[in-house]
């Protein structure tokens, strides 16, 4: 199967969810499973369409602020339970990204090295 995205996603860490959250309370809750520099991918028990434009609060333990964004559904799936979507980036300030993205290399970076040990 061909992957399609142009930029590598890199995981959230597990041992410090990254939450989002809809901007319109009880809409959507879920967590942020992975995210490059175009696109996210979000564990969630809501039901969302395809297409859809989700209004979003990222809440990451290590950055202290919430992170607004606006990502739109691509796909979707469902498995025990829970449903898994992607999305692209469709507003998110640079800053907020990079350091997210930031945290998360340094994250895997971290379990790398010590992996070898």
């Amino acid at each position: 199967m061909d992957d399609r995205r142009v930029f590598p996603r890199i995981d959230c860490p597990k041992d410090n969810p990254c939450t989002v959250t809809s901007k319109e309370e009880g809409r959507f809750s879920g967590e942020l499973i992975n995210i490059s520099r175009k696109g996210a991918s979000i564990v969630s028990k809501n039901r969302i369409d395809k297409n859809s434009k989700l209004d979003l609060v990222i809440k990451y333990p290590k950055i202290d602020r919430i992170i607004p964004s606006v990502i739109q559904i691509v796909w979707s799936s469902f498995k025990d339970g829970s449903y898994a979507y992607g999305g692209r980036l469709v507003d998110i300030n640079n800053e907020d990204k990079f350091d997210l993205l930031d945290h998360f290399y340094e994250s895997w970076k971290n379990n790398i090295v010590n992996n070898r040990r």
